[in-house]
């Protein structure tokens, strides 16, 4: 799937870029609130890249102000909330019993809020802002006020950049227009279309994509393009699904084999303890704490069950996983083909050492997972440890919850001779 490969190619990327960082500052750390995804519809996909700052899209009107602002050292307003007349922060009470007609007198003619919109365009000319990035929604008028007098305005920005700005920029977000001060104010931000690979100024239907940097931001944006727009949105979710993953993986600093490599490990080794426990060995201590004679004997014969049955587990999720992935026609393939492969890896003596020559070599483990890696590009699938070992925990929650109930159900002559022993306080009787 080539969007698949194209999420990949554009994570690649990011680590690439990352990578230098690290050498620079010592962290190989992968903060994804660093991260940002721009969708282009309607470019080919090899026009997808990575690059630093903030890459949005805007309407015409805002991109002829971007040309004018262009090459041009900004001063830069943060605002966390609306930039509206009748905003009000979520803390906001108004007075009981209070009813506002007008804040001032209107003394000039026309609508209500173009005092307003003065005051607002009034404050911003005074602070020299020429660059305003909104947390929450922007009023039309305003909008086009600003516009008019070359101030650029972009709303809906999403919290994480409005604080990679806060932090690269000296500027400190604000709830009110009237709060703003001159120590509120950043500096040194520019503003340009954003430019394909081939050099060239796209614009794209009824809006432009624009670079919004800030010298030293740690942002990047990840400009995912398709001409198909079916496939935009399958696009933006694979690349967020690779990046969390590499996220989790640097953060605990260790992975699993993936393909399917540490399920069929699993299964190795859940059933050579089935076989064992067909042979029990008991020392005295245990023999001791399971003092009838019958409960030692159902024990033994109901973990070899237990056992057998998660290892059938292991078989159903591998044939699935084969069979979804195109590696087997059929399930009864997909069963043969794991228990081929159970049947070397215990003639090798050392399954682990199996599974990882075949992991290594791209057999069956390495590509069971992910249909798209192909051995000959050299990729690896890797699967991240917590998500794995979450997953596993709560299934056997559950098989052991199911196992306790079940023991706990005593029926049957020796239920009064139970009664009687010492080991009566252990169970439950119902």
């Amino acid at each position: 799937s080539f969007q698949i490969e194209q999420a990949r190619a554009a994570q690649t990327n990011i680590v690439a870029y990352r990578k230098q960082q690290a050498e620079c500052n010592g962290s190989s750390q992968l903060n994804v609130t660093e991260i940002v995804t721009c969708c282009l519809l309607g470019l080919p996909e090899s026009y997808s890249c990575v690059c630093p700052g903030f890459i949005t899209l805007v309407s015409p009107e805002q991109a002829s102000v971007v040309k004018y602002l262009q090459d041009k050292a900004l001063g830069l307003l943060l605002m966390d909330g609306d930039l509206t007349e009748q905003y009000r922060h979520l803390g906001f009470n108004r007075p009981r019993n209070v009813r506002t007609i007008s804040e001032q007198p209107n003394l000039q003619e026309g609508s209500p809020g173009d005092a307003w919109l003065s005051s607002t365009l009034d404050i911003l000319t005074h602070f020299e802002v020429s660059l305003v990035l909104v947390k929450g929604n922007v009023c039309e008028k305003l909008m086009e006020r600003c516009l008019a007098n070359n101030i650029l305005v972009i709303g809906s920005v999403k919290p994480h950049v409005l604080h990679a700005f806060e932090d690269a920029s000296g500027a400190q977000a604000v709830q009110y227009l009237a709060q703003l001060h001159a120590r509120y104010v950043g500096h040194g931000a520019r503003v340009q279309l954003w430019r394909a690979c081939d050099g060239r100024a796209m614009e794209l239907r009824e809006l432009v994509p624009v670079r919004i940097d800030v010298q030293g931001i740690p942002l990047l944006t990840a400009v995912l393009t398709t001409t198909v727009a079916a496939k935009l949105q399958l696009i933006e979710d694979q690349f967020w699904t690779f990046v969390y993953r590499l996220h989790h993986a640097l953060d605990e600093g260790r992975v699993f084999l993936g393909g399917g490599a540490v399920e069929l490990l699993c299964l190795s080794h859940t059933r050579m303890l089935a076989e064992e426990s067909l042979t029990p060995a008991r020392t005295d201590a245990e023999k001791e704490f399971h003092n009838p004679s019958w409960l030692a004997a159902s024990l033994t014969e109901c973990k070899s069950v237990v056992l057998q049955a998660l290892g059938s587990g292991w078989i159903q999720y591998l044939s699935t996983v084969l069979c979804n992935t195109a590696k087997a026609a059929s399930g009864f393939e997909a069963r043969t083909l794991i228990e081929c492969h159970l049947k070397r890896a215990a003639d090798c003596g050392s399954p682990s050492a199996y599974i990882l020559k075949e992991f290594r070599r791209g057999g069956l483990v390495q590509g069971a997972s992910d249909p798209f890696t192909d051995p000959a590009e050299g990729f690896s699938v890797y699967d991240n440890v917590g998500a794995k070992v979450e997953a596993w925990r709560r299934a056997l929650d559950l098989v052991l919850l199911v196992l306790q109930t079940d023991a706990e159900i005593i029926v049957g002559p020796e239920r009064n001779r139970l009664l009687n022993s010492d080991v009566s306080s252990e169970f439950v009787f119902l």
